[in-house]
C-alpha cells in the first residue's frame, strides 16, 4: 500500500474512532529522512523561543504565515519540554511545493549556545563550566516517541487545529542528528557574545561562517520571577496597611492581581540578589512600616498561601550557555561586555541556594517546588513563559514597570533584547553550508517570526494574570515604519488601529540602528519620530 493511501486510512480510523483525523501521525506514517518529499530541518537553541515556534506553526495564512498547512500538525514534546518535533504538510508560506512534509526538530537543552555550538561543530561541545551541548533530538524510531498518545486541540483564531503527543520520557528517546549538528540555530542575543564560553572558543573562521547568514528576528521580553509567598510579601513592604494593595487589607482580594498592586524591585536590588549581595529576604525592608522587612510580613488568606517561608532567597538561573543567562547578565551586571563586572552566584559555589536551569521550563518546576517548600525563591524567564492556574510564581515590576508589551514600546520597560537565527552560510569543520529546500524553509521562519503581523498573534498567547500581554516584539529596524504612532493604547489584536500595540507590536528602540545588534548597548530610538514615544 502507498504512503499516500495509508495516510487516507489513517485519517478514516481516526473519524471513525472519534480521534484527531486532521494530523500526520508518525505512528502511521514512516518517517523516511531520505524521501525527497521529507524536507528536515533540526533547530537547536533558545528556549526563550519554543512556544512562539510551536504558534508559528500553528498559524494559518489568514494569521500573516503558514509554514504548516492548516490542519496537518502533529506536535511531539518530551516531558520536560526541551525536545520538540514539528511534523507537518508544507503550508502556503513554506516557500515549499504543498507536497512536501516538514518535520521541524528543535532542542533545548543547553539554550542559546546550542544554537551556536552545535551549528558551527559536530558532535558535543564543552563549556568553560564543565557542562556540554550536543546535538540530540527526538528519535521518531523510539517506541516512547511512536506510541505517544495525542490529544486533539481545537482551532483558536488564527491558530490552526493539532493534536500534541507530550509527556515522552526522556530516557532514550534522543538521537544525535545526521552529520551530527543541527541545521539552524537560535539565540536570544547576537552568536558573538556566548563565543568565549566554549571549550575552544569560537574562531574567526567559524564565525564567518555564520557572519552573513546571521538574521535578527523578533525581541524577547525578559523578566523576574517570584514565588507567590514572596510576591505578596513584597506587597505588605511595599503597600502600606490602607492601600488596597496591601495583602491584609480587606480590599485585597478585589485588586489582588492587578498591575498596580503588583509589587517592584529596582535594578540596584536585584543585581544585590544576582550577584549574592543579598542572600536573605529580611534585607528588603518596608519604606511605610519600621521593621517590616519581606521575611517577616505576614501572609494573607487570599490568595491562599504557606504560612512562612524560609527567610534565605533562593535563585533559580540558568546555564551558561543560556540566552536567558547571558540576557540577565548583561542587563544587570554588565557580565559579557565589561571585563571585571560583578559574577551571578551559581550552583557550584552555593548548591543550597542556587539553581541552574538547561531550559525555562526548569525555572518554573524549581520556583513552583520552592513555594510548595515553603522556601522564597525568584527566577529569571522570558515573559513567553506566563503562570499557569497551577503555577505558583508571578512576574514583578522592574523600577515601577511591568515587563508588558506597552511599556516597552513606550520606553518604560527597556529589559528585552533582540533574538537572532543563524545557520551556516559556508561550510565549516566537514559540516556544509545550508542549502536547498532546507534554506528556504530557515529564511521563511526567519521572515515569518519576526514579523509584527505573525507576533501580534503568537503574543495572544503570552497573557500574564497580573499585567496582560506579554512574549515578542517585531523586529525593530525591518519594521520601524509601521511602529505604532501615540498616544499608545492596549487594545484589540488585528484591530487596524495605529496606535494600538497588540494590532502593532514593534519595538520603538534598538541596540543596533544600523541592524546589526550589541546586546551590550543601551537601546536608542530607532528614528528621530519616535524620541519621547
Amino acid at each position: 500500500m502507498s504512503i499516500r493511501n495509508i495516510s487516507k486510512l489513517a485519517f478514516a480510523v481516526a473519524a471513525i474512532c472519534g480521534g484527531s483525523a486532521h494530523a500526520l501521525d508518525l505512528n502511521v506514517v514512516a518517517f523516511n529522512e531520505a524521501d525527497p518529499n521529507q524536507v528536515t530541518i533540526r533547530v537547536g537553541g533558545s528556549s526563550a523561543h519554543d512556544n512562539g515556534l510551536q504558534q508559528l506553526m500553528r498559524l494559518t495564512h489568514a494569521g500573516g504565515a503558514e509554514i504548516c498547512k492548516a490542519g496537518t500538525l502533529d506536535v511531539y514534546m518530551t516531558s520536560d519540554k526541551n525536545a520538540r518535533l514539528f511534523y507537518c504538510q508544507a503550508g502556503a508560506d513554506s516557500g515549499l511545493a504543498a507536497t512536501k512534509r516538514l518535520a521541524i526538530f528543535k532542542r533545548s537543552n543547553g539554550g542559546s549556545g546550542t544554537g551556536i555550538a552545535t551549528v558551527l561543530r559536530p558532535g558535543v561541545t564543552s563549556l568553560t563550566d564543565g557542562s556540554t551541548v550536543a546535538p540530540n533530538y527526538l528519535d521518531v524510531s523510539n517506541a516512547a516517541v511512536k506510541g505517544a498518545a495525542g490529544v486533539a486541540f481545537a482551532a483558536d483564531g488564527n491558530f490552526a487545529a493539532y493534536t500534541l503527543h507530550s509527556g515522552i520520557t526522556t530516557t532514550g528517546t534522543t538521537i544525535a542528528a545526521p552529520l551530527n549538528a543541527a541545521d539552524v540555530g537560535i539565540s536570544d542575543i547576537e552568536p558573538n557574545k556566548f563565543y568565549s564560553i566554549f571549550v575552544p572558543s569560537i574562531s574567526a573562521s567559524e564565525d564567518n561562517a555564520i557572519k552573513n547568514t546571521t538574521f535578527g528576528i523578533s525581541s524577547v521580553i525578559f523578566g523576574f520571577a517570584v514565588t507567590n509567598g514572596v510576591y505578596e510579601r513584597l506587597q505588605a513592604v511595599e503597600f502600606a496597611p490602607t492601600n488596597a494593595c496591601n495583602p491584609n487589607n480587606a480590599g485585597y482580594a478585589a485588586v489582588a492581581n492587578t498591575e498596580g498592586c503588583m509589587p517592584s524591585l529596582t535594578k540596584a536590588q536585584l543585581q544585590a540578589i544576582l550577584t549574592g549581595n543579598y542572600s536573605d529576604w529580611s534585607q528588603i525592608q518596608s519604606s511605610h512600616t519600621a521593621g517590616l522587612d519581606v521575611s517577616t510580613a505576614t501572609t494573607p488568606t487570599y490568595p491562599t498561601d504557606l504560612a512562612s517561608i524560609d527567610s534565605a532567597i533562593y535563585v533559580g538561573r540558568r546555564a551558561l550557555s543560556s540566552g536567558t543567562e547571558a540576557s540577565f547578565e548583561i542587563y544587570n551586571m554588565a557580565q559579557r561586555c565589561i571585563a571585571g563586572s560583578p559574577v551571578m552566584v551559581d550552583k557550584g559555589t552555593d548548591p543550597v541556594h542556587v539553581d541552574e536551569g538547561s531550559s525555562g521550563t526548569q525555572v518554573v518546576t524549581n520556583l513552583n517546588a520552592k513555594e510548595t517548600a515553603g522556601l522564597g525563591a525568584i527566577g529569571i524567564l522570558s515573559t513567553e513563559v506566563p503562570p499557569t492556574a497551577v503555577d505558583k510564581y508571578r512576574f514583578i515590576k522592574i523600577q515601577g514597570y511591568a515587563p508588558s508589551v506597552l511599556n516597552v514600546v513606550k520606553s518604560n520597560y527597556d529589559f528585552f533584547y533582540e533574538s537572532t537565527l543563524q545557520y551556516r552560510g559556508t561550510a565549516i569543520n566537514g559540516l556544509p553550508a545550508l542549502t536547498g529546500d532546507k534554506k528556504t524553509l530557515a529564511d521563511k521562519i526567519v521572515g515569518a517570526i519576526g514579523s509584527p503581523n505573525v507576533v501580534n498573534d503568537l503574543d495572544r498567547t503570552f497573557l500574564h494574570p497580573n499585567f496582560g500581554y506579554a512574549g515578542l516584539l517585531g523586529n525593530a529596524v525591518a519594521n520601524a515604519a509601521n511602529a505604532p504612532v501615540p498616544p499608545l493604547v492596549t487594545g484589540a489584536y488585528n484591530s487596524g488601529n495605529t496606535h494600538d500595540v497588540l494590532a502593532f507590536p514593534i519595538a520603538t528602540k534598538t541596540r543596533g540602528v544600523s541592524g546589526t545588534v550589541n546586546a551590550c548597548l543601551p537601546p536608542v530610538d530607532v528614528s528621530n519620530t519616535q524620541a519621547g514615544i
